[in-house]
């Protein structure tokens, strides 16, 4: 009694293809993970993770919308700034002993000058990572989809941002 077990893996309905290929990353369970996460009341899959939203979300580029983005980070426990200048407020502090992560959840604008990231928020990230290389992530939106469709964080490698400034911040995090 109080274990989960898992289903077989033809038992269930994916509606989400994944894009990562790691094999520590398992689509077959995620439902399952989320669901025993929320059943022993360990924390949300999120809830060490602050996001600033970078761009605009037109689905006409291909991006999600702007709400159901939102809608996905609240239920996830991930804390959303509401400002740029929120999150370069926390980006100076990041390496002081604060385990959350910061995220830049990038739209599929390839405009730099639609994209989001200003070049002081560039220059807060590249300063915060000189500090602490694990303590912010620049993604992709499709991202967060897969971390919850695989009920774990996945690896940040495959989600390269499409606008420059983005994608110049995304190598830093991520160095080959």
């Amino acid at each position: 009694a109080g274990k989960v077990i898992s289903p077989c893996p033809e038992q269930y309905i994916r509606t989400v293809p994944v894009k990562t290929s790691d094999p520590l990353v398992n689509a077959n369970h995620g439902v399952a993970l989320l669901a025993a996460r929320m059943h022993q009341g360990t924390s949300q899959l999120l809830s060490n993770v602050r996001v600033l939203l970078c761009g605009q979300f037109v689905s006409s580029e291909g991006s999600p919308r702007k709400t159901d983005i939102q809608a996905l980070l609240r239920e996830s426990g991930a804390t959303v700034f509401t400002s740029e200048g929120a999150a370069m407020n926390k980006l100076k502090k990041v390496g002081d002993n604060d385990a959350s992560k910061i995220m830049l959840l990038c739209d599929e604008c390839p405009n730099n000058n639609r994209c989001g990231i200003s070049t002081g928020l560039a220059k807060e990230v590249k300063a915060a990572l000189e500090r602490d290389d694990t303590g912010v992530l620049v993604v992709n939106s499709m991202w967060l989809f897969d971390s919850i469709s695989c009920g774990q964080i996945v690896p940040t490698q495959p989600f390269k941002p499409r606008s420059s400034r983005a994608l110049d911040l995304w190598k830093l995090c991520n160095p080959q």
